[in-house]
């Protein structure tokens, strides 16, 4: 049954990736300007200041009990630690893994 469950999950995360139409660059301006958009993180820091911080107040201390794990990627590469900051661009996430694969 895990077997099953592993492999709907597979066909589900592929469909996914081919709905997927390939997104533009990111604009220079656009960079500049990152902090007017917090539902964004396009830079390493989030922005060019190093903020590291989202002005989004979604998640709250009164609320933070009630998050629960909705999905996990396992990429299998094993080994060091990832250590790149994930990027979100339009609702798309943006991360790379051993050896330079995005």
């Amino acid at each position: 049954m895990r077997m099953l469950t592993r492999a709907v999950a597979i066909v589900l995360i592929l469909l996914g990736l081919v709905s997927v139409e390939p997104q533009a660059q990111v604009s220079f301006e656009r960079l500049k300007q990152a902090t007017e958009e917090p539902h964004n993180w396009l830079t390493y820091s989030g922005n060019y200041s190093s903020d590291r911080y989202s002005d989004l107040d979604q998640i709250t201390p009164e609320n933070i009990a009630g998050f629960q794990q909705r999905w996990v990627y396992q990429t299998g590469v094993f080994g060091l630690s990832w250590e790149s900051v994930p990027l979100v661009v339009d609702g798309v996430m943006y991360l790379t893994q051993r050896p330079n694969d995005v």
